[in-house]
C-alpha cells in the first residue's frame, strides 16, 4: 500500500487530556490569545447551578420578539423553539451518554431522552463506540468485540427515528487505546492486516443496523506544530502512528475497509482546531489533496468546533471550511460547544464567574453567527451536519473536576457551554441556534 505524502514529520511533544463527549483531547502548551482545544469523551457527572443570573449592565428589555421569555433566575428562559431538528435540511446532531456516565445514560435518564427526542435528528455516542470500548478485554486478542452497549444505544437513536454519526474507528489517545494495541510487538504489515479487520468488523456490524449512516474514520491525526518553526504533520507520537511502521498509512487502511464495509456510509476525517484557519488546516488540506490523488475514499472534514466566545473569528472558521468545500468534500460540525471562559485569553483575569443575562445573550448570538456561517459557506449538498457535544451544561467535558480546564477553571463549572441549563431547560442558546438555522439576523438582544 502506498504511503501518504507529506513531509516527515519532528517528534510531537504535546499536552494530552480527556475529550468531551466523544473525540480525543490534545492540546499544546496554551499560548496567551490562541485557543488549541480539542475534544473528548471523557463527560463529567457533576451537577451545579447554573440558572441565568440578571446582569445589572443588561438592558430591561433584553430579549429578541423570538425569544419571548424574560431571561431571570426566578423564572424559566423559554426559547419557543418547537423542535431544533425541523429547522434543518440536514442533520441536527447531539452527543449523549451510556453506560460510561450513569447519571446522564440516554437509555435511562429521562430529562435527556425528552431534549434528545424533541430536538435532535441525529446522535453520536460519547464513548461507547470507541475503539475501547468495543475492544474491552485487554487480553491481546484483537478479533475479541463486543457491542452490546453500543447496539443498545444504535437501537434506542433507531427507535426514535433518529440516525447515528459512529464515533470512532481510530483515535490516539491513551485511555482510548486498548493494550493489545499498546503493546502490539508484530510487524507493521500484520499491524495494518488488524486495523484493516477492525474497521471492517465494527463498520460491518452497525451497517446492518440501518441506522448508522456516517463515521469518523480518523480522529486527530495532526498534531498542532512542534518546534521553531512550528513542523505541523501527523501525530508521531501515536501507537497507530509508530505500529504501523512510523507511518501514517494505517488511516487510508481504515478509510478503504470503511469503504468497502459499508459502502453507502458517510465518510469524515474528524479534528480539532481546524477552524482556526491555520497551519494545522493547510496541512489538513495536503492530505485531503494526496488523499483525492490516490483515490483514498474520504467524503467529508469533521470540524470538532470547541471554540470560545472570542475565539476563532468568524471568517477564519468560514475561510476554512470554504477551503474544504472547494476539494469537493462534505463539512459537518461535529463537536459543537461554545465555552463561556477561555482560559487562554487573559486568564485569569477575563475570568467570568457568574452566567449573567448579558453574558446568556452573547452566547446567544455567538452560536447563532456560527451556524449562520455554516449555512453561508456550505452548499446545501456539502452540509453533512451539525452536532452539538452535549445536552446539558451540568455534563459538559470542559469542566469541572474531570474537565479539560478543571486546573485553570479550579474545578468550577464555569464554561456554560451548551443549549441547556443544568435543570435542561432552554438557554438562550437555543434560540441563537435556531435563528442561524432560520437565517435570522443574529444580535445579543
Amino acid at each position: 500500500m502506498c504511503k501518504i505524502n507529506l513531509i516527515p514529520l519532528l517528534a510531537l511533544s504535546l499536552l494530552v487530556s480527556a475529550c468531551g463527549g466523544g473525540g480525543g483531547s490534545s492540546s499544546p502548551k496554551p499560548k496567551s490569545s490562541v485557543a488549541k482545544v480539542s475534544s473528548s469523551s471523557k463527560v463529567s457527572s457533576s451537577v451545579t447551578s447554573s440558572s441565568i443570573t440578571p446582569s445589572s449592565s443588561a438592558p430591561a428589555s433584553a430579549t429578541s420578539s423570538a425569544a419571548i421569555s424574560s431571561i431571570s433566575s426566578s423564572s424559566v428562559y423559554s426559547a419557543n423553539v418547537n423542535h431544533l431538528r425541523d429547522l434543518a435540511t440536514f442533520p441536527i446532531g447531539v452527543a449523549v451518554s451510556n453506560t460510561d456516565s450513569p447519571s446522564f445514560n440516554i437509555l435511562t435518564n429521562a430529562s435527556e431522552q425528552a431534549v434528545a427526542e424533541k430536538h435532535f435528528s441525529e446522535m453520536t455516542a460519547g464513548n461507547i463506540m470507541k475503539v475501547k470500548s468495543l475492544h474491552p478485554f485487554n487480553n491481546g486478542n484483537a478479533s475479541d468485540f463486543t457491542f452490546t452497549n453500543a447496539d443498545a444505544f444504535v437501537e434506542y437513536a433507531k427507535s426514535n427515528n433518529m440516525t447515528v454519526h459512529g464515533h470512532t474507528l481510530i483515535w490516539h489517545s491513551g485511555y482510548q487505546v486498548p493494550e493489545f494495541i499498546k503493546t502490539w510487538n508484530g510487524t507493521s504489515s500484520n499491524f495494518l492486516t488488524m486495523i484493516e479487520a477492525h474497521v471492517t468488523t465494527i463498520v460491518d456490524h452497525f451497517g446492518a443496523s440501518g441506522a448508522v449512516k456516517s463515521w469518523d474514520v480518523v480522529n486527530e491525526a495532526l498534531n498542532d506544530g512542534v518546534g521553531n518553526p512550528a513542523v505541523f504533520g501527523f501525530r508521531t507520537d501515536s501507537a497507530f502512528y509508530t505500529k504501523s511502521g512510523n507511518s501514517a498509512e494505517y488511516i487510508e487502511v481504515a478509510f478503504k475497509a470503511a469503504r468497502l464495509a459499508d459502502p453507502t456510509a458517510t465518510l469524515f476525517y474528524n479534528d480539532y482546531n481546524i477552524d482556526q484557519n491555520n497551519s494545522k488546516t493547510t496541512k489538513l488540506i495536503e492530505m485531503i489533496t494526496d488523499f483525492q490523488a490516490r483515490e483514498i475514499p474520504i467524503d467529508g472534514i469533521g470540524f470538532q468546533m470547541h471554540v470560545f466566545m472570542n475565539y476563532p473569528s468568524i471568517d477564519d472558521i468560514k475561510s476554512a471550511m470554504q477551503k474544504v468545500v472547494e476539494k469537493g468534500l462534505k463539512v459537518k460540525i461535529t463537536e459543537l460547544d461554545v465555552s463561556v471562559n477561555n482560559p487562554y485569553s487573559n486568564w485569569p483575569d477575563s475570568k467570568i464567574s457568574t452566567f449573567t443575562e448579558s453574558v446568556a445573550l452573547d452566547q446567544k448570538k455567538r452560536y447563532c453567527e456560527i451556524v449562520a456561517a455554516y449555512l453561508e459557506v456550505v452548499p446545501e449538498d456539502k452540509r453533512a451536519g451539525i452536532t452539538v457535544w452535549g445536552t446539558t451544561d451540568a455534563n459538559s467535558w470542559l469542566d469541572g473536576p474531570e474537565g479539560l480546564y478543571k486546573n485553570q477553571f479550579n474545578n468550577e463549572k464555569i464554561a456554560w457551554p451548551l443549549l441547556f441549563d443544568n435543570q435542561y431547560n432552554d438557554k438562550p442558546a437555543l434560540r441563537g441556534f435556531a435563528d442561524g438555522l432560520t437565517e435570522t439576523a443574529c444580535t445579543n438582544l
